[in-house]
């Protein structure tokens, strides 16, 4: 079996509400099989003060594959002294076709939309040992 996988390292706000690559989720890979097994992960928290929905879709060569999304929410009232913070978590895996020996390009890209407040999530591996973004590709299985 052969692995290919790109984690993210830095830490990422994320507030776009068109679709945008997520920060370090691309890579080619060259599969020595017809189908690959492609798998994303990420886990997070919500911008400050937003009621937010995040949406992540993978492509293969542009084209897209499939996707998942999460609910995602932060709420602060200072005058109550009331915080509450949510994290959020999503994972998307699927078998994918692809053209054996062929360099191929998997990206991960997102979009957020706000229900209330600033749209955005971030992901934080940097700084938090919770937070992680991963994209695997997974060949001859």
């Amino acid at each position: 079996m052969n692995i290919a996988s790109v984690s993210g390292t830095t830490d990422a706000t994320m507030q776009s509400s068109g679709w945008a690559t997520v920060p370090q989720m691309s890579m080619n890979y060259t599969p020595t099989n017809s189908q690959v097994y492609v798998s994303y992960s990420a886990s997070g928290f919500g911008w400050t003060n937003s009621m937010s929905l995040v949406e992540f879709r993978v492509l293969v060569n542009g084209s897209v594959q499939g996707g998942c999304m999460e609910k995602v929410g932060v709420w602060t009232d200072d005058f109550l002294t009331t915080y509450s913070v949510t994290t959020w978590s999503a994972n998307f895996e699927r078998l994918v076709n692809v053209s054996a020996g062929s360099n191929t390009s998997f990206t991960v890209q997102y979009r957020v939309s706000a229900i209330d407040g600033t749209a955005g999530v971030v992901i934080n591996p940097q700084t938090t040992n919770a937070n992680h973004r991963t994209l695997t590709v997974m060949d001859g299985f």
